[in-house]
């Protein structure tokens, strides 16, 4: 912000696009599951989106449902998915790159949300891939209605072990309609070592 003279002051504004919609945490605990096809398109949409963050040298390091937002009509009988679309939101956490993790285990930061961070993320080693981890995990979620792993409490250690260890779940275990090769796919994101994982942009074409 400029003062009447036009020099600069120590105000600063920030301009966002206004995105109106619907958070998938909230659509999800307010109408349950969503179908395949919306997930499947919105999977297309953010993919596309963490490819240009990624080719541009960036993660995003806290991909949740509650960071993305559905646009369009609500994903109900009747509805085209052609006609809805998704956008990841909140670059609050972002990294510039690989992270380096502290030498002394005891000064670590956890930077993400426990039900979504790779494996490699609990020990600040973030990698584009490591966001493919967390969107297979919000996907999980929106269709079936619950994290990939849950835990008493929100314990840490205890997720760090599931994350790290654990099988990867299958989305069709807990929702019969989702189709075995969508569910493989995520858990192909979901992969415990991430150059299993793929790229944002081969993912992409996948899901499209």
């Amino acid at each position: 912000v400029r003062d009447a003279n036009n020099q600069p002051t120590d105000e600063y504004l920030i301009a966002m696009e206004l995105v109106d919609g619907t958070d998938l945490h909230r659509m999800v605990r307010w109408s349950g599951p969503v179908p395949w096809k919306f997930t499947v398109k919105w999977a297309s949409d953010l993919l596309g989106g963490l490819a240009a963050i990624h080719a541009s040298g960036f993660v995003h390091r806290d991909v949740k449902p509650a960071n993305v937002i559905a646009l369009g009509p609500p994903p109900e009988p009747g509805a085209d998915p052609a006609d809805t679309a998704a956008k990841l939101l909140d670059f609050g956490a972002v990294s510039s790159g690989p992270g380096r993790p502290a030498s002394d285990p005891a000064k670590r930061i956890f930077v993400g949300t426990r039900e979504y961070a790779p494996p490699e993320q609990w020990l600040e080693k973030v990698v584009p891939e490591s966001d493919l981890y967390a969107l297979g995990g919000t996907l999980f979620y929106v269709l079936t209605g619950r994290p990939p792993y849950e835990v008493e409490d929100r314990d840490a250690a205890a997720f760090m072990r599931l994350h790290t260890r654990a099988p990867v779940p299958s989305a069709a275990d807990h929702n019969p309609d989702v189709p075995g090769r969508l569910s493989r796919l995520i858990q192909r994101m979901m992969a415990k070592r991430a150059a299993d994982r793929g790229t944002a942009a081969e993912l992409a074409d996948e899901f499209a």
